[in-house]
Formats: structure tokens, C-alpha cells, sequence
């Protein structure tokens, strides 16, 4: 009905541009936006060493759902395009240990969505890897329990792991009313690629068009 307001995906089907998240104060937007940025500050920290995840878990300020045992983890999921795929990541983990690590590709030759393993990581155990990650396997038993197989991958120059682990690390999050931006707002402003964007004319004018 509004052709302008939709966009195709890499697969050709047909996109949203824009989604927009509605609701009550207190309701939740906030947090959806809070667990994603958990989920980006756990894949860059996976590369620093064993006391990391501790460290997440105090600066993420993670609460589970109040109508659940408090010692159940937390589970992250993302899905994204890169280069002409769809891909579905997700994991797993409380404070002290990565449960569970999966990532999906889904397959294009069948209409109805449906995706295919690429790797699926149990605890330290890998169930399934594809023979592009064969590499990884040995790197990643070396790292125990308190590594992403993701950033294994990545950290021997794995050329699809590298490509994820920095599609994370470049998304911009801008919460304004958040309390956890408030205190690195003006940096946020000063390099926000949106707000760069607005305050070029030229820019502006393009993202308006898109939108």
C-alpha cells in the first residue's frame, strides 16, 4: 500500500525502511536498546581474558525477568545482512561461563525462511562447524568456557567472522533518555554518524529521501 516506506532485502523480499518501537514509560523500549548494547560490549570483550565476563555482567547491570530464577543466564540473539546473506547469531551465558553459541545462515533456495548451521558451540564441546571455522576448533579449546567461538575465529583473520564481529562493533546506539548515554552524551554527539549526517545539508537531504 505505501511502496515509499518499503525496501527489498538481500533475498528480494519485501522490508520495513524504518521501525518504530511504541509503548508505556517503563514499558521496556529503553531496555531493548540496553540488551543489545549488552550484547555488542560482550563480543568486544571476549578478546581481553578470563576475568571479562565479570566484568560484563557489572557494566552491563543485567537484571533478569522478575517472574524467572535469578541465577538463569542471559540469551542474546541478532539478525543481520552482510554481504548478501542473512545471518542469525546468537549465545548464551551467566557470569561465569558461555553456555551456548550458534550461528546460522539461512538459505536462499527456499522461499519460507529457514536457516542452516554454521557453527553451534555447547559449553566448550563444538557440536557443529562448518569447514571454513575448521581452523578455530583447536584455538577455541586452548580458551575454555570463557571465549566466544565467534572472536576465536575472528582473531585468526576468519574472513566471515571478522566481517560479524565488526558489523557489532559498528552499530551506533543513540538513547538520549537513557540513563546508561547520559554520561558520554556529548561524545555521542560529537561522533554519531546520524548526527554528522543531519548536519550536513547535502546528507540530510539523501536520508530524507530514503526515508
Amino acid at each position: 500500500e505505501h511502496e515509499a516506506w518499503v525496501a527489498r532485502d538481500v533475498h528480494g523480499e519485501r522490508i520495513l525502511k524504518v521501525l518504530a518501537v511504541f509503548g508505556a514509560n517503563g514499558a521496556g523500549k529503553s531496555n531493548l536498546l540496553e540488551a543489545f548494547a549488552a550484547m555488542q560490549r560482550f563480543i568486544n570483550l571476549s578478546l581481553l581474558g578470563k576475568s571479562w565476563l565479570s566484568i560484563w555482567a557489572k557494566e552491563s547491570s543485567l537484571q533478569p525477568f522478575a517472574f524467572i530464577d535469578k541465577q538463569s543466564p542471559s540469551h542474546f540473539e541478532a539478525t543481520f545482512s552482510i554481504a548478501g546473506e542473512i545471518y542469525k547469531y546468537g549465545f548464551c551465558a551467566n557470569e561465569e561461563i558461555i553456555l551456548q553459541e550458534y550461528l546460522y545462515v539461512r538459505n536462499k533456495s527456499i522461499k519460507k525462511e529457514q536457516f542452516e548451521t554454521i557453527f553451534f558451540v555447547q559449553e566448550e564441546q563444538v557440536i557443529e562447524c562448518d569447514d571454513a571455522f575448521a581452523e578455530t576448533v583447536e584455538i577455541f579449546k586452548k580458551k575454555g568456557r570463557n571465549a566466544l567461538f565467534l572472536c576465536a575465529a575472528a582473531s585468526v583473520d576468519n574472513i566471515l567472522a571478522k566481517e560479524i564481529y565488526n558489523w557489532f562493533s559498528n552499530v551506533c546506539i543513540l538513547d538520549y533518555n537513557s540513563d546508561w548515554m547520559k554520561g558520554d552524551i556529548s561524545q555521542v554527539v560529537t561522533l554519531s554518524p546520524l548526527i554528522q549526517i543531519i548536519m550536513d545539508s547535502s546528507k540530510k537531504a539523501r536520508l530524507m529521501h530514503f526515508i
